[in-house]
């Protein structure tokens, strides 16, 4: 492997029980959480005939009722489930679409009254059931949505709404879905550019109290690179944006105890306080010099874990 901004996209999941990664190469591995010892590896490429992203793996796993919901994308599998005590595969979603690896994640949402996991791979976005009468199996998908590259995962807006954005021109769209007796439709509802509207090339937008936080891209015209709050009812007018010196580039963000943090990626981190209608800056402090700074952060405890290409930092939250 060659570094292409870094190697690690991803954060693990964790329980009292096991540890789960995903590597850059798309190795799934499973460790003890305390002694570190290995439990099982499952290698997606091998075992799926997965064709890793150019920049390396980016799904986060995603566990659900001890199972481990992985979206290889390979040649016949589209999702899998596996079981996160054994690593054995207890199911599979045959890849009829004919997707292909993308770097955003799973998203587990409930959509029209139903348990789905909704992923956004490389061809088009796609609703699994993940219910236990029918886990695993296909509902809806629609490639009226195709970006080249995508990074954020799907944002769930309704019951019925879904939100997505991609870098590379690909700018944002609106998913509507319906279920008339089992038989589901979805439909693109709104689709733009990114100077035209909410969008995202990184990281995936966040939806607080009814409004969406996101960075906009670098093409995002003259809200590029800037920290952007969005009203959910419309994504094409910012309720507000960060001043002209607080651009972002490509990093991470998370809001924790009503206070959003983000973290440009030079390594300089912003605390920003949420108002219903703006963001007040409460502090900025350099906290690495930073290279690449765009993995996404983790916290728990009070400790937030932030990283670049070659550093990983914990700070403590007071």
């Amino acid at each position: 492997m060659k570094r292409n901004h870094g190697f690690s996209r991803t954060i693990p999941a964790v329980s009292e029980t096991y540890l789960i990664t995903i590597g850059p190469q798309g190795h799934v591995m499973c460790c003890d959480p305390v002694t570190g010892d290995l439990k099982w590896v499952l290698d997606m490429k091998k075992t799926f005939k997965t064709e890793v992203p150019f920049w390396y793996t980016g799904q986060c796993p995603r566990v659900d009722n001890n199972i481990l919901v992985l979206a290889p994308a390979g040649e016949e599998t589209l999702l899998a489930g596996v079981d996160c005590i054994s690593g054995e595969v207890v199911w599979k979603t045959p890849n009829t679409v004919k997707y292909k690896m993308s770097h955003s994640s799973v998203m587990p949402m409930t959509l029209c009254g139903k348990k789905t996991y909704v992923y956004i791979g490389v061809g088009g976005v796609c609703g699994v059931s993940a219910e236990e009468a029918d886990r695993g199996t296909l509902l809806w998908e629609t490639g009226k949505y195709q970006p080249s590259v995508v990074a954020p995962s799907p944002l769930q807006l309704s019951d019925n709404k879904l939100f997505l954005v991609a870098g590379y021109g690909a700018g944002g769209a609106m998913i509507q879905l319906s279920n008339a007796g089992g038989k589901w439709t979805a439909s693109v509802t709104d689709q733009y550019k990114p100077s035209e509207g909410a969008s995202s090339e990184q990281q995936t937008p966040i939806l607080y109290k009814d409004m969406i936080i996101s960075v906009m891209p670098k093409d995002g015209g003259g809200q590029r690179e800037r920290l952007v709050y969005y009203s959910a009812a419309d994504l094409h007018t910012p309720v507000w944006s960060s001043a002209a010196d607080e651009r972002f580039g490509l990093g991470p963000y998370m809001v924790i105890n009503n206070m959003l943090f983000a973290l440009k990626d030079d390594g300089e981190l912003y605390v920003y306080e949420i108002k219903a209608k703006s963001m007040t800056l409460l502090k900025k402090q350099r906290v690495m010099e930073g290279v690449d700074a765009w993995g996404p952060m983790a916290y728990a405890d009070g400790m937030l874990i932030v990283r670049d290409a070659h550093t990983v930092k914990c700070l403590r939250i007071i």
